[in-house]
């Protein structure tokens, strides 16, 4: 995979775990304020089962 990302792919994984390549092309980086960042972390931590 180390490979590919030097290619300029990205590994995207959806919620079934499903892994899929896609070029770097394809996304844009997006800054998020500290609190939304935290925010993300908090939803990732919590258990929906």
């Amino acid at each position: 995979m180390k490979k590919r990302a030097r290619e300029g792919y990205l590994r995207v994984v959806n919620e079934y775990q499903e892994d899929y390549l896609y070029p770097e092309s394809y996304f844009i980086l997006v800054e998020l304020p500290r609190k939304v960042q935290e925010a993300f972390v908090a939803k990732e931590n919590v258990d929906v089962r």
